[in-house]
C-alpha cells in the first residue's frame, strides 16, 4: 500500500466538480435559463456493441485515455460531474462559447464558466459526438492527475462496469454486457439535470439523497452538521478534524469544524453496518468506499449494481495516520487540517519545512506535481517533521496514531 509523500495529499481530499446551478448569464447581463436538451444532446457509435477501456486508479481515481482531435488526454471518469474540457483545448480545438453560467465545485466554490459542445472525443472504441461540456482551468493539483472530466452526461448514455482491481471499465450498449452475478447491492437512483445519480439513503434518523460520484476520492459523507452528529453519534465512534476538509476544481473549501464517525448507514432498503462517514460540503458515495467494490452503473435502468470483493478487509478503520493533512497556501507548505484526538503539537498555519528530511520549503504552484509525484511506504509508524511558527523552527516527533 502507498500514499503520495507530499503532506498535503496524505489526507487532503481532492474532490469532483458539481454543477449544481442552471442559471446562466449572456450579453450584459441578460438571464436565461439552461435547457435540459444540452445536458441530454449528443450520440455515440461502439463498433461491436461493448469494449473494455483500460484505466489507472490513482489516487482513489479512475483515469482514461480520450483522443479529441487525434491527440491523447487524460480524462477522469467522474458520474458526479459535468464533462469537463480545458481552456487551453477549447482554444485549440477553436470551439464556441454556448452559454455562461455559474458552475461550483465540492467545496462549494463558484465561478462563472464557458459550456460548449465538443464536437467527437474517443473512449477505446466508443466515439461521441456533440457532447456538452464546460470549459474549466484545470490547475494544480488536479492537472496533475488529468486534464479533463468524462462527466454523467456522456455516461448515461451507455452502461459502465467499474473494476478498480484490475484497472478496467467495460463500457457496453446492451446492459447484460455490464451484469453482476450474485450482487450484494442494487440501488435505485434518480438523476439531477446533468444525470448524475443519486440514491436514497440516510443515518442517525436523517434522511436524503447520496450523490454516487467515481469522482470523488473519498468515502462516505454526509452533509456536515456537526453538532447534530456529535450528540447523536455513539461514543468512542466520533472523531474531530478541524481545518480545511475538501478541495475543489476551483481550489481548497473553508475551514470548518467536521468529523469522522462509525455508525450504520442505510441505501435504498440496504443497511451497511459500521460504514466510516464524514462531515463534508455534500452527501455522496465515493471511490474509498467504492475500491472494494466490483459495481456497474445501468443508466437506463436507473439502478447501481455491487458485489463486495472476497478479500476486502472487513475491519474499518476511523482514522489511521498522523494526525495532520496540509496544502500549499500563501507560497507555503502549511498545516490545513488536524486530527483533534491525535493531540499534535501542531497548530494550523504552521509551515512545514521538512518531514523524514525531505525538504518541502521548495514547493511552489509551478512544481507541485513534482512533489506529489513521488511515493513512500506508508508502513512508516514514526514521522519526524519540521516547523516554523511565528520565528521559531520547531522539530517534532510524530506516532502513527490508529482510531477505530
Amino acid at each position: 500500500m502507498k500514499n503520495l509523500a507530499f503532506p498535503a495529499f496524505t489526507a487532503i481530499l481532492l474532490g469532483s466538480l458539481f454543477a449544481c446551478c442552471t442559471t446562466l448569464f449572456k450579453g450584459s447581463g441578460g438571464v436565461d435559463t439552461v435547457p435540459l436538451s444540452f445536458y441530454g444532446q449528443g450520440s455515440y457509435t461502439l463498433p461491436g456493441g461493448t469494449d473494455a477501456i483500460p484505466i489507472r486508479f490513482d489516487n482513489r481515481l479512475p483515469v482514461c485515455t480520450v483522443f479529441i482531435a487525434g491527440k491523447p488526454h487524460r480524462f477522469l471518469i467522474d458520474t458526479g460531474a459535468l464533462t469537463v474540457i480545458s481552456e487551453e483545448l477549447f482554444a485549440e480545438l477553436g470551439l464556441s462559447p454556448a452559454y455562461r453560467a455559474y458552475f461550483s465545485d465540492i467545496a462549494n466554490r463558484s465561478m462563472l464558466t464557458t459550456y460548449t459542445v465538443l464536437p467527437e472525443m474517443q473512449i477505446g472504441r466508443a466515439v461521441f459526438r456533440h457532447i456538452g461540456a464546460a470549459v474549466v482551468t484545470l490547475g494544480e493539483p488536479l492537472s496533475c492527475f488529468y486534464d479533463g472530466i468524462i462527466g454523467a452526461n456522456l455516461i448515461a448514455k451507455l452502461h459502465w462496469k467499474f473494476d478498480y482491481r484490475n484497472n478496467v471499465v467495460t463500457v457496453s450498449d446492451d446492459p447484460a454486457a455490464v451484469d453482476i452475478p450474485d450482487p450484494d447491492y442494487i440501488w435505485s437512483f434518480t438523476t439531477n439535470n446533468q444525470q448524475t445519480p443519486f440514491v436514497k439513503g440516510g443515518l442517525l434518523q436523517r434522511q436524503g439523497p447520496f450523490m454516487f460520484d467515481t469522482g470523488a476520492s473519498f468515502g462516505v459523507n454526509v452533509t456536515n452538521h456537526y453538532d447534530f452528529y456529535e450528540s447523536a453519534a455513539d461514543s468512542g465512534r466520533f472523531i474531530t478534524k478541524t481545518g480545511i476538509q475538501s478541495f475543489g476544481i476551483y481550489g481548497p473549501g473553508k475551514a470548518s469544524r467536521s468529523f469522522i464517525m462509525k455508525t450504520d448507514l442505510v441505501i435504498g432498503s440496504d443497511t451497511l453496518k459500521d460504514t466510516v462517514v464524514k462531515g463534508g460540503t455534500k452527501a455522496l458515495i465515493g471511490n474509498d468506499f467504492l475500491k472494494d467494490y466490483l459495481f456497474a452503473v445501468n443508466p437506463k435502468a436507473q439502478n447501481i449494481i455491487l458485489k463486495r470483493h472476497e478479500d476486502a478487509a472487513p475491519e474499518k478503520i476511523l482514522y489511521e495516520g498522523f494526525g495532520y493533512s496540509a496544502y500549499l497556501a500563501d507560497g507555503k507548505v502549511r498545516v490545513t487540517g488536524l486530527i483533534e484526538e491525535a493531540e499534535l503539537p501542531l497548530l494550523l498555519g504552521d509551515e512545514i519545512l521538512t518531514v523524514n528530511q525531505k525538504d518541502y520549503s521548495a514547493v511552489r504552484a509551478d512544481n507541485l506535481c513534482d512533489f506529489i509525484g513521488i511515493e513512500k511506504s506508508s508502513d512508516e509508524s514514526e514521522e519526524h517533521i519540521t516547523v516554523v511558527r511565528d520565528a521559531d523552527t520547531l522539530h517534532f516527533q510524530l506516532k502513527k496514531q490508529t482510531f477505530r
